[in-house]
């Protein structure tokens, strides 16, 4: 139980500083370099994920996500076996929905087990923009 504890209490203390860290990197005056190369804006059009077909999910990180550097990112991705860390974007095929936010964006595909109703309304809780795939 102890070690369940611990695991689940590191992972939110993980996905709290990167929370922090995006929010950090979006309040410097850099420059918008990246701005059409690709959408990638600050990181001038650079982009991580990390898919988990098994879960039906996978989560793209760019601008202040990627300033955590790739091995984080690595480490924030292992919670599954399935769990894939790439610097490329999420793949699009049997995508069936996404939830834009602030720190980054997660999509979901036809394998994704929970009502997407209820994953719309939890997108919008927490001040994403969720789309549907049509």
């Amino acid at each position: 139980m102890l070690a369940r504890m611990t695991s689940t209490t590191t992972r939110a203390t993980m996905m709290a500083l990167l929370a922090a860290v995006a929010l950090g990197a979006g309040c410097g005056g850099e420059k918008d370099e990246g701005a059409g190369k690709g959408g990638g804006g600050k990181a001038g059009g650079k982009v991580a994920s990390c898919n988990v077909p098994s879960m039906g999910t996978c989560r793209e990180y760019r601008d202040g996500n990627l300033a955590l550097g790739d091995d984080m990112l690595k480490r924030l991705c292992t919670g599954s076996d399935s769990a894939t860390f790439t610097s490329s974007p999420c793949p699009t095929d049997k995508l069936v929905a996404s939830c834009t936010k602030k720190e980054g964006k997660d999509y979901y595909y036809e394998a994704y087990p929970l009502p997407l109703a209820d994953t719309e309304a939890d997108c919008k809780r927490n001040e994403g923009t969720f789309a549907t795939v049509k």
